[in-house]
């Protein structure tokens, strides 16, 4: 299930290629006490001498850290979900974590939804153009 994390719109919310995006509930004014409260994740591109790779991390709002990451040379849904595994096996295993991300199609994509529901986790979108939200 995906909840947005800023707007408190009712009814359902499609991707841009008709999948659902989120099913809206508010995080607004969600405040961490504890670690595996809200994790934030993204995707960068950097530029290398043998051509770009990308990065996807997943930082721990209340400690700050990175707790999984993945790198590789195509921005496929297997970066976000290798990024995910990375981080329930580095927080052992916990359950009910927000994951807030952008509304990119990898964190759209089958694959990271099915990853998120085995660990127990709830996905999380900011509104379109809210880009300061993951940062």
């Amino acid at each position: 299930m995906m909840v947005p994390f800023e707007s408190a719109v009712t009814g359902s919310l499609e991707g841009s290629r008709g999948g659902r995006a989120h099913v809206p509930t508010t995080c607004r004014g969600t405040i961490t006490r504890t670690a595996n409260q809200v994790w934030l994740t993204d995707i960068t591109e950097h530029r290398t001498r043998e051509g770009k790779v990308y990065l996807c991390a997943i930082k721990d709002v209340f400690s700050n850290r990175i707790v999984g990451y993945s790198i590789d040379s195509r921005m496929k849904a297997r970066i976000a979900v290798n990024a995910l595994e990375m981080a329930v096996a580095h927080r052992g295993r916990p359950a009910g974590v927000i994951v807030h991300s952008d509304r990119g199609s990898q964190f759209r994509s089958r694959r990271f939804l099915k990853a998120l529901k085995r660990h127990g986790l709830t996905g999380s979108m900011g509104r379109v153009g809210a880009c300061l939200l993951t940062g």
